[in-house]
């Protein structure tokens, strides 16, 4: 319908494309559906072109919103472009498309063929997913992404269905906005991810506790400029923590890297429990005895500094003429790392700042070299604070706004920033 309350589709009905063509669910024109134990089949036909699509609706002054809840969304045709397109579209002036869904089942199309099952749109939500099939047969790729500045949620889901030996759960092709899979179960045999990222403005890929298996310390975060992961064999020996072993961030930049266009990793956050002066750094490490300079690897913090008002102060340490000014070595640190490199090279990236109030500390480190590997302790050290914090999964912003269940609002979900470890 175009306008509140919206309609409820009772549960247990059935809607099934009864010849060839796509089975359209808010494709036009401006409305708001909740939509409750429905199941929806395409056409039974390998025609190109019997797609589902839900939320597509295209245009500046549209607004189209879609929930859906403990339905089925099942393509049984076997052509090898079939899909099932959630708020994606082939205008990139969908200005108000967007959908949410929880507990609901996807049946991906019986083919196989490099065109991916789920097209994700501009902004998608799935929530407690599971994906099965319509058929033996399954695609090269799971998702695909394709909406300028969009962005995907995808949370305690289970995806393990998709469990193809040659496929990969992510094509970055198209990805220019963020993606988030946040406590979902994988299959072991797919990769994550397949292609790179398309331009200067592609998006990311975050990846905080999904596992095939029982491996609750998975992070990992992914851009143009490089990718993240853990590492639990090369540790700061009085760094980060996560179940009380040593663990560090492993950053691989690619050639797109470099110090217009850097590698910024997630925030890393510690709670001050002092005012007044205090060191604050960050400990890196590289397998190489050259040192980075500060105008290839920097770092930022966020303080409180005013005993007045709630604004954070943002210091760095990144050369102060960026660009032209002669780079500085970082110094080199006595930190001592747990690690097999045949060129260690400690380094940090340190700040003096007077707190004024006991308060969460932010700090990251940014990388503008291209094709390097460094790691990096994921905590915050704070010189009047002990070693050895432990840490916990987090991501930076909140989880707000989330989808109703009932129907009764449901504006998505927002994840703002990259996530990562806190301290």
């Amino acid at each position: 319908t175009s306008g509140e309350p919206p309609t409820t589709w009772l549960a247990g009905a059935k809607e099934t494309c009864g010849a060839d063509g796509d089975f359209n669910i808010g494709s036009s024109g401006s409305q708001y559906l909740f939509i409750y134990g429905m199941t929806v089949v395409g056409h039974n036909s390998g025609t190109f072109g019997n797609d589902i699509n839900v939320a597509t609706a295209t245009g500046f002054d549209v607004t189209v919103h879609i929930d859906m809840d403990t339905c089925t969304l099942s393509v049984p045709g076997t052509n090898t472009g079939n899909i099932i397109n959630l708020s994606q579209s082939t205008s990139h002036n969908s200005g108000g498309a967007s959908s949410a869904y929880r507990n609901c089942t996807f049946n991906t199309p019986n083919s196989t063929g490099s065109a991916a099952a789920i097209g994700l749109g501009q902004s998608v939500t799935l929530i407690n997913a599971t994906i099965g099939f319509a058929g033996a047969n399954k695609r090269t790729v799971l998702f695909s992404y394709d909406f300028i500045e969009g962005r995907a949620n995808i949370i305690d889901s289970d995806l393990s269905g998709y469990n193809t030996t040659s496929g990969a759960y992510f094509a970055l092709g198209q990805v220019y906005g963020p993606i988030f899979l946040i406590n979902c179960k994988l299959s072991s045999t797919p990769s994550l991810v397949t292609g790179t990222f398309p331009d200067a403005r592609s998006g990311s890929l975050t990846v905080i506790n999904c596992d095939s298996g029982d491996t609750h310390n998975v992070f990992e975060y992914r851009n143009r400029q490089g990718t993240l992961t853990e590492n639990t064999a090369i540790f700061a020996n009085n760094g980060a923590q996560f179940n009380g072993l040593g663990i560090s961030w492993e950053i691989v930049t690619t050639s797109a890297c470099s110090e217009a266009n850097p590698f910024v990793a997630p925030w890393c956050h510690r709670w001050s429990t002092a005012t007044g002066s205090q060191d604050l750094h960050l400990q890196l490490i590289r397998d190489s005895l050259t040192d980075y300079t500060n105008r290839e690897v920097y770092g930022e913090f966020e303080t409180l500094e005013n005993a007045s008002f709630p604004n954070g102060t943002l210091s760095t340490t990144r050369n102060t003429k960026p660009f032209a000014g002669t780079g500085v070595d970082l110094t080199n640190s006595s930190e001592a790392w747990t690690e097999t490199l045949a060129n260690d090279n400690e380094m940090e990236c340190r700040v003096t700042r007077t707190l004024a109030e006991k308060s969460l500390i932010r700090a990251r480190l940014i990388v503008g070299v291209a094709s390097t590997t460094l790691y990096v302790d994921p905590s915050v050290r704070i010189g009047s604070q002990g070693a050895n914090p432990p840490t916990r999964w987090s991501c930076e912003g909140a989880f707000n706004a989330e989808p109703s269940a009932s129907g009764g609002g449901g504006g998505g979900l927002k994840l703002v920033g990259a996530g990562g470890l806190a301290g």
